[in-house]
């Protein structure tokens, strides 16, 4: 009874006790390589969007009289990479769906169901991506705000009319006298 049970689980059992149970000589399909491939691509833009937070981080973060043009590049350059890695994660998820007429129709159920889920992380990242990318885009352009307030030379403190009224050059009666009284 005990092996029959375990041949109605478990296709391809030997009856043989030394056996090992439930090996098959199956391989899996050819399209979890592709799977693998575009987790792999997931992994590296999270770990390019820490390096470029790390990036937005550090060039808000320096006086703005500094020369921060390599720290601009880098931001620069590692955006694009992110960019090029959605891209090809894309790419490979319409190439994935497409594998699914070849497949059995378990196979494609689950084809069905990882494409699925990578499509979700894809989105879920994409959309913090936009949001990084816009709260930087904010604090960048408040930081200007800010520097060209503080640094902004054409716009008077006060007008010259102010001056005058402020700081009369003239004495006043009380001062005169005085100065009248201290040189008598």
């Amino acid at each position: 009874q005990l092996a029959d049970d375990r041949m109605a689980l478990v296709s391809g059992i030997s009856l043989d006790p030394e056996a090992a149970i439930g090996v098959t000589k199956r391989l899996p399909p050819k399209w979890v390589d592709g799977a693998d491939e575009i987790q792999y691509d997931i992994a590296r833009v999270k770990q390019k969007m820490k390096e470029l937070a790390s990036l937005h981080d550090k060039h808000l973060n320096r006086p703005t009289l500094d020369d921060s043009s390599e720290e601009e590049r880098a931001i620069e350059i590692t955006t694009q990479e992110i960019t090029q890695l959605f891209h090809r994660c894309q790419r490979a998820v319409q190439v994935l769906q497409s594998r699914s007429r070849s497949c059995t129709e378990q196979e494609a159920r689950v084809l069905r169901n990882v494409v699925s889920s990578l499509a979700q992380s894809l989105q879920d990242l994409s959309t913090n991506f936009r949001h990084a990318q816009s709260d930087y885009l904010k604090r960048m352009k408040n930081r200007e705000e800010r520097s060209k307030h503080f640094f902004d030379t054409s716009v008077p403190l006060m007008d010259d009319g102010e001056d005058d009224t402020l700081y009369d050059r003239g004495f006043t009666d009380d001062q005169l006298a005085l100065v009248e009284q201290n040189t008598l």
